[in-house]
């Protein structure tokens, strides 16, 4: 979709690629880490938006973390895994998107026709309030992502491989 985007905690693309410049340094011959304070990326995000949908919708979730979508609704709420087709009936739910990345800082791409990944979408990291997401078309989560699909790390990329990104 045109306005669809990869979506990330905002202020952590830029921590992400601040760290691997400065801990990529060589100087006399060896590596010269950074010798002043850096700031890390959070390792631990979630993504949230609420809809109020006039009919059923589907939509799959991608991401380069680990994690899930809980979808709330007035009756409950429910679990899936990413990379798993999701239906959703008419009315007001809420989506939210756990991911957790050790290697990258998280981010989640939505497809869908109604409901998507865009810069409505709100972030937090579990101790702030939610804020805006950061977004962009093309980044580092595009990359990593394909490259974990590619090398079939584990059963979650198994998953992945049926969607495409």
């Amino acid at each position: 979709m045109e306005n669809t985007f990869w979506i990330w905690y905002p202020g952590d693309f830029e921590l992400y690629h601040a760290m691997k410049q400065n801990f990529s340094r060589v100087e006399r011959g060896f590596g010269w880490p950074a010798f002043w304070k850096s700031e890390g990326f959070r390792n631990r995000v979630a993504f949230r938006r609420t809809y109020e949908l006039e009919q059923e919708t589907s939509f799959t979730v991608f991401s380069n973390a680990i994690g899930h979508v809980l979808v709330t609704r007035e009756n409950g709420e429910k679990k899936y895994p990413f990379g798993k087709k999701i239906t959703v009936a008419p009315g007001k739910v809420r989506i939210s998107i756990h991911a957790g990345c050790v290697e990258a800082f998280p981010c989640a791409y939505v497809q869908g026709e109604v409901i998507h990944s865009d810069k409505t979408w709100k972030a937090e990291d579990y101790s702030q309030p939610l804020v805006p997401v950061g977004a962009g078309t093309e980044s580092y989560c595009v990359g990593i992502y394909r490259k974990r699909v590619q090398a079939g790390e584990n059963q979650r990329d198994k998953r992945w491989r049926a969607g495409r990104v």
